[in-house]
């Protein structure tokens, strides 16, 4: 990719504004992982619970996620974007009263984070419709790079800030910074203008949109492989989440301000990956690439699992979370391009519907961790992310083919 044509993709107005407010948002998700681990932990000190508060921030994405990819086909999805941007700053608001109150109790702590996870649910496969519309076809790996790399660099800033926050100033302070940085991105999408170049509305009924997208899964084959790969490595692949708030408190001895750091390295990690993405997006053998992507990340699982030192889980998590970025763009652009253009909000709600397989994994990661231990629950999770992806790469040729 020329860096013409990469340049081309960030020229327009409105995409910059997509970034602009990717990243604002972002804080508010970075700090969000934050909070899913810390506050269970907190109130009940045990990792199970950790695995069960994730598990409930990531469930809204099974039942939301393809209902969001058909509402995003058929209305104008600046106006989704905002929606659920202003549903957001509410929360947190709500969320900050709360924390006044005094110490948050684990029912309230769940509540909190399943608030939080049906919001995301809804906004993450509209703003990355809305990124495509804007790129179109041609630019599809780079404008969901440039957006991935704010997603990212949000992140970074986010889980530090809401982790010092939350040591320093409490949980009520932590909440309202992330408020703020949501009223930022809802100031960004205000300056939206374009329906983008790839826009297309399906006026369809919403029943029969679905119905649409279910034939479209059942009978085109990529699709539906990208779908259950997906799904299975993220039941292996994303649930050491559930590991980190023991691992640094327990194993590291490190405190909010380094829990937080530990999150702002996978942060940076993904970041590289994003720019890497982003200035060669013109990958011409992405089936390929995405085998050997996600086999770093079930190597880089089992080496965290043997890992002491707190540089050491620093650089590894920032390398697991950059094959998780790269995985995500990869899988983001090949189930856009192998679907008709008005599906394509429903192709982004398959993916949020199969990353929704995720609080399986955070379940058994938490139920592994209590009972065999830290590193073997780690281990086991690598091992499942290698055996997904070998057995995928020999039975499924089509996927090297993408």
């Amino acid at each position: 990719m020329s860096s013409q044509s990469r340049a081309a993709v960030l020229a327009g107005r409105d995409f910059r504004w997509l970034v602009a407010a990717s990243a604002f948002n972002s804080v508010g998700f970075g700090g969000d992982f934050v909070i899913i681990g810390l506050l269970p932990l907190l109130a009940t000190g045990s990792s199970g619970w950790v695995g069960v508060s994730i598990a409930l921030y990531h469930v809204p994405q099974l039942f939301l996620g393809v209902p969001a990819g058909a509402v995003s086909d058929r209305v104008d999805r600046r106006r989704l974007l905002r929606g659920t941007e202003l549903g957001l700053i509410v929360a947190f608001a709500a969320f900050v009263l709360v924390a006044l109150q005094g110490d948050i109790g684990l029912g309230a702590a769940l509540a909190i984070v399943t608030v939080l996870g049906a919001l995301r649910a809804v906004y993450h496969p509209v703003r990355l419709s809305y990124a495509f519309d804007l790129g179109g076809p041609a630019h599809a790996v780079s404008a969901l790079g440039w957006v991935t790399l704010s997603v990212r660099a949000g992140m970074l800033v986010g889980a530090v800030s809401c982790g010092a926050a939350f040591q320093h100033l409490g949980a009520a302070f932590a909440f309202g910074l992330l408020g703020v940085a949501e009223c930022a991105a809802l100031a960004c999408l205000l300056r939206l203008r374009s329906a983008g170049v790839a826009a297309e509305v399906d006026h369809t009924p919403l029943r029969r949109n679905i119905a649409d997208y279910l034939r479209e899964i059942v009978t085109n084959r990529t699709l539906l492989i990208l779908t259950v790969v997906t799904a299975l490595v993220e039941v292996f692949g994303t649930s050491y989440h559930t590991a980190l708030p023991e691992l640094a408190l327990m194993r590291l001895e490190i405190d909010a301000d380094g829990f937080g750091l530990l999150h702002g390295a996978q942060a940076a990690g993904g970041l590289v990956a994003g720019v890497i993405l982003t200035w060669y997006g013109n990958i011409r053998r992405r089936g390929v690439t995405y085998i050997a992507v996600v086999t770093v990340l079930g190597v880089g699982i089992l080496i965290l699992g043997a890992t002491t030192s707190v540089p050491g889980v620093l650089l590894i998590l920032a390398l697991v979370a950059g094959m998780i970025c790269a995985w995500d763009i990869l899988t983001q652009a090949m189930m856009q391009l192998c679907v008709p253009n008005r599906l394509r909000g429903r192709a982004m709600g398959a993916w949020v519907f199969a990353i929704g397989s995720s609080p399986l994994g955070h379940l058994e990661m938490g139920l592994l961790a209590s009972t065999l231990g830290l590193g073997t629950a780690l281990y086991l999770n690598g091992a499942g992310v290698l055996l997904v992806i070998a057995v995928a790469a020999l039975l499924a040729p089509a996927l090297r083919r993408l």
